[in-house]
């Protein structure tokens, strides 16, 4: 869908509404493919069993050779300077930067690594907490689009980054009323769903 929607875009780009409209949809196909990204590095911390490990495999994507002369929480440091440090105009060219790219900066991926530990979400699946194929029958989808729903909410509370800061409150609202929005949709989608899947064992049934 993505490749589709960046050729569309390429070809239809002279006209105004149509570019900017594609490019929002592009532009969040890439954020999810990099979302993506994200839950690899999980994965990779669960199976390793070890942060330290996780981080330096971040410090090796950024580049670095001599890994026993490294340090991965200056790396992480480096990763919270980054964001909260600038202007108003460091903050949209930041957003440009990473826009169009399929991979989150390495350090930025080490951050948020640490910062899924800290939150506990690394200890919960140890600990076995965590959806199972038996629970799939009671799943809501509104359950998931409100938990992704809280963890953007959470990522633009704490972020630092001075665009962010500077426009937090006046869209704090908004965010919250596309949430509900999201929300309310994924509800009505799971009904019918429910209902679908309810009708369609009751016509098995009948015929057997």
């Amino acid at each position: 869908m993505l490749m589709h929607l960046t050729r569309i875009a390429a070809s239809i780009g002279f006209i105004p509404l149509g570019g900017w409209a594609l490019r929002a949809i592009v532009a969040a196909l890439m954020e999810w493919q990099r979302k993506s990204e994200l839950s690899g590095d999980r994965a990779g911390l669960l199976c390793s069993q070890d942060l330290d490990v996780a981080l330096r495999v971040e410090l090796k994507l950024a580049g670095g050779k001599h890994l026993d002369q490294m340090d991965t929480q200056a790396f992480i440091a480096q990763a919270k300077e980054y964001e909260r440090t600038g202007d108003l105009r460091d903050g949209v060219l930041k957003l440009l930067n990473l826009e169009m790219q399929s991979h989150p900066f390495s350090v930025l991926r080490a951050a948020e690594l640490n910062r899924w530990v800290d939150r506990g979400g690394y200890g919960k699946i140890v600990a076995g907490l965590y959806p199972r194929r038996e629970d799939d029958d009671n799943a809501k989808v509104a359950d998931d689009v409100g938990a992704a729903r809280k963890a953007y909410r959470d990522n633009f509370d704490e972020s630092e980054d001075p665009l962010i800061k500077g426009i937090r409150d006046g869209l704090g609202g908004v965010v919250d009323g596309v949430g509900q929005a999201a929300s309310d949709v994924a509800e009505s989608v799971n009904r019918k769903f429910s209902d679908w899947r309810t009708n369609s064992k009751n016509k098995y049934d009948d015929n057997n």
